[in-house]
């Protein structure tokens, strides 16, 4: 929940200053508007998505990983903007059997986490990677971001549940918990992270690269 909220937070005191400086567009709010719309859409949904979470009997349905991709950016757009975060998208087509919007929110847990660190780091450097492509027998996805890398020394504990590097009114210790879970109990893939070096336009960074597969039967 903290992620859209944080988006429907942004916007509307965007907007308020807007206001207070005369500057607002009438267009542009309504599309503020809806967006404010559809993420409470998605905290409704999400009441359901964790009671379903704790469910033997769960809906299972063909997907495209570009749509949940575009669905979680799509959420979390208002603090891309606002960090000034450079999302940089190698999609390719991929479609899925699997429980879609418990999918949507581990991934969201992924890139949620990324933003956190980018919004420390130097505005030119704050990149996000993603990458969907298929091999013969996995769909997969690659989530890289320039924010420095996961210490060695906690590398091995961060899908451990509650425990979190971040102050305790920030974080749970849950997100990444549940996103392991999803992605191997629930959708019998894998879920490594990894630090690594990348290249964007000629220039070399370096930070943590979680690496989903899913596999395509």
């Amino acid at each position: 929940w903290r992620q859209p909220l944080s988006t429907i937070s942004t916007i509307s005191s965007g907007n308020t200053i807007k206001i207070d400086y005369d500057i607002f567009d009438k267009v542009e709010i309504k599309k503020d508007f809806i967006k404010i719309v559809e993420t409470t859409q998605h905290l409704a949904n999400t009441i359901d998505d964790f009671r379903n979470f704790f469910m033997e009997n769960k809906h299972i349905e063909k997907f495209n990983l570009i749509d949940i991709l575009e669905k979680d950016l799509t959420l979390i757009s208002a603090s891309i903007q606002k960090y000034y975060i450079n999302v940089i998208k190698n999609f390719n087509s991929a479609e899925i059997y699997g429980i879609k919007n418990e999918l949507l929110q581990a991934i969201l847990n992924i890139l949620s986490n990324a933003k956190d660190v980018l919004a420390n780091q130097e505005e030119s450097t704050r990149i996000i990677v993603i990458d969907i492509f298929k091999d013969e027998k996995n769909a997969n996805i690659i989530i890289k971001d320039s924010g420095g890398g996961i210490s060695e020394n906690i590398k091995n504990r961060i899908f451990e549940p509650y425990f979190t590097t971040k102050d305790k009114s920030v974080g749970t210790g849950i997100g990444l918990y549940m996103t392991k879970q999803i992605i191997e109990n629930n959708m019998k893939g894998q879920l490594i992270v990894l630090n690594e070096e990348f290249v964007v336009d000629e220039n070399l960074y370096y930070g943590a690269s979680f690496k989903i597969s899913l596999p395509l039967n």
